[in-house]
């Protein structure tokens, strides 16, 4: 039959039509029917607390898997609805409700199976509701809800009433509503949620919402959800995807009051996201569809920076997505997290775009064309500018920073910007006075010029102002003040003039030192450590270096082969006094880096970063008197700050230093604002391998640190803040601190060479030294216990007796308004002597055989304190009050055993777990017990009002060393001496070295040679020494080819880019490298090549280079010609 065009055209609609009403069909009506008879389903009704199961009440509400029917409602009032985790288990609600309340929910519970178990809730009409905080959880299951309907009814205390999924499973809903009007829980910052997901999860046609204030409607985490078909509101976000990645299509979601979706990685295939501040916010990657609509009502479709790290993320505009904000399409941020736009495919209207940076030379939009190029206006930038750019024939806009302008000054005060630098005047690269640098870029990535030079000067660093009322730092050589660093950034005009010190009389060796004879010397050698960048690879004499390690910079002035020594007496006062206290900065003084002008790390108070001192300093015996110092910014205080390398293996000397009437305050290490302190007067910080002989020290230190622990040497404490455990080589001998005294201002210990303690209001903490480590002696304090003595006050104090050894701990009694019969006072100790609290406990006898006191000593082999004594005496002695009872035994948790604070040690209340030894009925000592001990004092009567006071002391005790020496085979050295060592540190073959000449290479008559000292016993060596050539050199005239070019290949991978050598040309010496990521190579760097060269931490970016040929030609530097441009992109 022949059928009429009209009519087949209005079938063909026709048909299209019920395609598309199928498609919207809500999802029950493709829900599969089944039947809820047969021997494999179980009906659930109501029992009188818990429910029933085929009429048998289960006590607890728990399910094992199975097929379950609700043929009634059921409440959760008593407890949990309980799934198991293992095997399958289908639960519809068959047209009734779940009521969960008093925080009763149904959960899935037990041990997790390794093969996974699944559940399946059909609504089939019915409903989970209720006012607990969570309705529905399940964790450790598979799920699948199929219109399913929940509803929490409170609008206080619910916080995501359903929570589903985990990591390595899935779920999957179908339909059906989820709604909640919570609005925080617990507190006001903690947000609620109607749904919250984690592992991998579909949506099909299910609402969502939260319409408490602080409510989302979803919650992720750690998720991959593809949403379909769905509608998705929150108060204050529509979706929180932290961690997590969103599919979404064809779907709705709106936050009221915030966000559509914030954090994570989103793709948008189809539908809308609307909020009410943006549409996203603050995402990973986001890739965009033509269907997508992105609607920010109240500020930007898209702001986005990025989750957190230094990651960069994506941007992604497919087709003709629709992004409306009323501030703007996009916000894209460059950070520490760092965002950005690709164009390649997107087709759409011009976007508006707005931006946010701290970084100078940073792509924001790839993939353009000239005919996509204007699809994006930016919006003005007070500090930066976009700039349209081509990188591989691609179209790109790069943030710049806006040029700054720069001022140079000579040491005159004669305007030098734009000339040339001509300490750099035979450089590969020139380098100038710059008059301008862009906003957030650094000076010092392309090299900072030097001051001019000065005769008879020494140029140490620029000083600078910003802005031009703004003020010098580091002008005045007297002042130890902030100086240019390279890691500095530009940020306004920025004047520079140049510091010089003068250059010290001598030669820097053991036999002609430089000489410090004025306070101006003294500051001048401080600068020369602390402020030293363009130092790191200086020439003085025949010594260079450019030596990284741990960070502590050698240099020509500041290296284990330079001796510096004091000639005269030195008055500081004309450098640093209180009305100066930024006037003196430690000589090797590490602190930490400024990150931009005027703003530190961690915003404590700017202060530049320096060295450790690593040369040898003779005070022979001049005294340095009225040094001041109380700068919160610096760590390591002292005249010097860190000497040494952390490492070890640096043997540098102080010797005969004589400091007097110094003062020096310490830092709070608990004030955000100022920087923790080592407490020293000569040394902040003494590391491994160092020599400190013969010196004084008088005056004051103030300070806050708190008793130091490893590596204290408590003998010169305050001479010294810490010397380094690592104390391989390291000599300590002739310091005397007699003169210093010692003020703790906010330090809970008081102690002595000895002993240390704090009281608390829980007791009296007490330690004792041994072993070069301050020792626990209890754990937890010495507490007191009372009895029959209401309305009394027990006061405790402590002081230092015989010779500082001990401490005596003294309780006060004071009676209240009435009067005390019969009361007891009683002190408990859980014993740790170090780490170990299974301490020996051996009583201490007078010569009549009386019990006077306890030794506690360590005897564990492996403690750190093995061998560790220390008696407590609470009677024999006129410093003890005698007790009435004591008692030892095994201690309870941390307490006493009951009653044991006021018991004697007998048969009757020894502790039946613990292992005494008995000398007949007394208890002599034990062993291998976690040890407790108390003391009392009874019978205490006093008149209301009246005072008394019970004391005991314990001290720690020399022990003769039982150790015996094992000294090493290999020698060890410091720069004069070596030696042989044992484990224990103590040494053997003390000597002199006994040097020798060794001939590294021979000098000739065109070449210099090089020769060292070298111990003859131990093989100690000296820096190299230059052997002068044998005759005059001659001028050798070498044939080179200037017009030829190199031929190199470029390779690149990991960020890390490779120049090889494939064809020399003649005569060349080495060749010149320039890379730049711009064709005209603008602020390019270069580099020195050989054969290969290997240019890492680069940017993923394409880099374009240039080789050209490098040769002496009769002394003079002679350049080749350039080669072509070549270009290769680094991963």
């Amino acid at each position: 039959m022949k059928t009429h065009k009209f009519l087949k055209g209005r079938v063909t609609a026709l048909l299209l039509a019920l395609c598309m009403v199928t498609t919207m069909l809500p999802v029950t009506a493709f829900a599969e029917e089944h039947s809820h008879s047969g021997a494999d389903w179980h009906s659930i009704t109501m029992g009188e607390k818990y429910i029933k199961v085929d009429s048998v009440e289960q006590i607890n509400n728990t399910l094992a898997a199975g097929n379950y029917r609700l043929d009634a409602d059921i409440s959760l009032a008593q407890a949990d609805l309980l799934l198991s985790r293992s095997g399958t288990t289908t639960l519809c609600l068959n047209g009734h409700t779940v009521t969960c309340e008093n925080y009763n929910r149904i959960y899935d519970t037990g041990n997790t199976p390794s093969e996974k178990g699944s559940i399946t809730i059909n609504g089939e009409g019915g409903k989970i509701t209720g006012t607990s905080a969570s309705l529905l959880c399940i964790y450790y299951l598979n799920a699948t809800l199929n219109n399913v309907d929940i509803e929490g009814t409170s609008d206080d205390g619910q916080r995501r009433i359903v929570s589903l999924g985990n990591y390595g499973y899935t779920t999957t809903i179908n339909g059906g509503t989820i709604t909640t009007p919570g609005t925080n829980y617990g507190n006001e910052n903690s947000f609620s949620s109607a749904l919250n997901l984690e592992g991998s999860c579909v949506l099909n046609g299910v609402t969502v919402s939260a319409t408490g204030t602080s409510g989302h409607g979803i919650s992720l985490y750690r998720c991959q959800l593809t949403l379909k078909n769905c509608t998705v509101t929150g108060e204050a976000c529509g979706i929180n995807n932290l961690y997590s990645d969103l599919t979404v299509e064809n779907s709705t979601i709106t936050g009221n009051n915030g966000p559509g979706i914030m954090f994570g990685a989103v793709t948008v295939k189809s539908g809308t996201i609307t909020g009410a501040t943006d549409g996203i916010l603050n995402s990973g990657d986001i890739t965009l569809e033509s269907d997508a609509v992105i609607k920010g009502q109240n500020g930007y479709a898209i702001s986005h920076a990025g989750i957190s790290g230094n990651n960069t993320f994506i941007v992604d505009l497919n087709g003709t997505p629709a992004l409306n904000g009323s501030k703007g399409a996009i916000l894209v941020v460059c950070k520490t997290a760092k965002s950005s736009i690709d164009a390649a495919d997107y087709t759409g209207d011009k976007l508006t775009v707005d931006y946010e940076s701290t970084s100078d030379d940073y792509t924001i939009v790839t993939g353009l064309t000239d005919a996509t190029k204007d699809k994006f206006e930016f919006l003005p930038n007070d500090k930066y500018e976009v700039k349209y750019e081509l990188l591989n024939d691609m179209g790109i806009y790069v943030i710049r920073g806006k040029p700054m302008q720069l001022t140079w000054y000579d040491k005159d005060g004669n305007d030098i910007t734009g000339q040339l630098d001509k300490t750099y005047e035979s450089s590969l690269e020139p380098i100038y006075y710059y008059s301008s640098w862009d906003y957030a870029a650094r000076i010092g990535d392309s090299r900072m010029p030097e001051g001019p030079v000065v005769p008879g000067k020494l140029f140490l660093a620029w000083a600078y102002k910003v802005g031009e009322n703004g003020t010098w730092t580091g002008g005045d050589i007297h002042l130890s003040q902030d100086t240019w660093e390279s890691n500095m950034k530009v940020t306004d005009h920025i004047y520079f003039k140049p510091v010089y010190i003068d250059v010290f009389d001598g030669k820097g060796t053991e036999a002609d030192p430089y000489q410090i004879k004025t306070a101006e010397d003294l500051t001048a050698l401080e600068k020369l450590i602390n402020d030293n960048e363009h130092l790191t690879t200086s020439t003085y004499g025949n010594i260079v270096y450019t030596d990284f390690d741990y960070g502590y910079i050698k240099h020509a002035f500041n290296n284990p082969d330079v001796w510096y020594k004091v000639m005269n007496d030195i008055d500081m006062s004309s450098v640093c006094s209180e009305q100066q206290p930024y006037g003196w900065k430690s000589i090797g003084c590490r602190s930490y880096m400024i990150d931009t002008v005027g703003v530190a790390i961690n915003n404590k108070p700017s202060a530049p970063d320096g060295y450790t001192f690593l040369a040898n300093f003779d005070g022979n015996d001049k005294a340095i008197s009225n040094l001041y110092y109380a700068d919160g910014r610096i760590a390591d205080k002292g005249l010097f700050g860190e000497v040494g390398d952390y490492g070890g293996g640096v043997h540098n000397i102080i010797k005969n230093v004589k400091l007097t009437d110094v003062y020096i305050e310490d830092s709070d290490g608990n004030d955000p604002n100022r920087y923790p302190a080592w407490g020293g007067t000569l040394a902040g910080y003494v590391n491994p391998d160092v020599t400190v002989q013969n010196c004084t020290v008088t005056g004051t230190l103030k300070t806050y640190a708190p008793i130091p622990s490893e590596g204290y040497d408590k003998a010169n404490g305050g001479v010294f803040g810490v010397i380094s455990e690592k104390e391989s080589g390291s000599t300590v001998t002739g310091i005397d601190k007699s003169g210093l005294v010692i003020i703790s201002l906010n330090n809970p210990y008081h102690f002595s060479d000895d002993m240390a303690y704090k009281t608390e209001d829980n007791g009296i903490d007490i330690m004792g030294w041994y072993k070069n480590s301050w020792r626990n002696t209890v754990n937890n304090n010495f507490k007191t216990a009372t009895k029959n003595m209401d309305g009394a006050a027990v006061t405790t104090e402590a002081s230092f007796v015989k010779d500082e050894k001990y401490i005596k701990v003294t309780y006060t009694v004071t009676a209240g308004n009435t009067a005390v019969t019969a009361g007891k006072l009683g002190v408990f100790g859980e014993i740790m002597i170090g780490e170990n609290d299974y301490a020996v406990m051996e009583v201490i006898k007078n010569n009549t055989g009386k019990v006077i006191g306890v030794k506690l000593k360590d005897d564990d082999s492996s403690s750190a304190s093995y061998g560790a004594q220390f008696n407590v005496y609470f009677g024999g002695d006129a410093d003890a009050t005698e007790a009435d009872t004591y008692w030892f035994g095994a201690c309870e948790n941390g307490s006493a055993p009951s009653n044991r604070y006021f018991t004697q040690l007998n048969a009757d209340t020894a502790s039946a777990n613990a292992t005494y030894q008995k000398d007949g009925s007394l208890y002599t000592g034990m062993t291998d017990t976690e040890a407790a001990l108390t003391m009392s004092w009874q019978n205490i009567n006093l008149a209301a009002g009246e005072s008394k006071t019970y004391s005991f002391i314990i001290g720690v005790v020399d022990v003769p060393e039982t150790h015996t020496h094992k000294y090493s085979t290999d020698w060890k050295s410091n720069g004069t001496n070596h030696w042989k060592e044992c484990s224990c540190g103590n040494k053997t073959d003390v000597a002199a070295h006994d040097f020798k000449w060794v001939v590294d290479k021979e000098a000739t008559s065109s070449a210099t040679g090089s020769k060292h000292e070298e111990c003859k016993t131990c093989g100690y060596k000296k820096a190299a020494v230059t052997i002068p050539a044998t005759t005059p050199t001659t001028k050798i005239v070498a044939t080179f080819n200037k017009k030829a070019t190199p031929v190199v290949k470029l390779s690149a991978k990991k960020r890390t880019l490779t120049v090889k050598l494939k064809k020399a040309v003649a005569g060349a010496k080495k060749y010149q490298v320039k890379y730049a990521t711009n064709k005209k190579l603008k602020k390019a760097k270069t580099k020195t090549l050989n054969k290969t060269l290997k240019i890492k931490k680069l940017a993923k970016k394409t880099y374009y280079v240039k080789v050209r040929a490098v040769s002496k030609v009769n002394g003079k530097t002679v350049y080749g010609k350039w080669s072509k441009t070549l270009k290769v992109k680094v991963k």
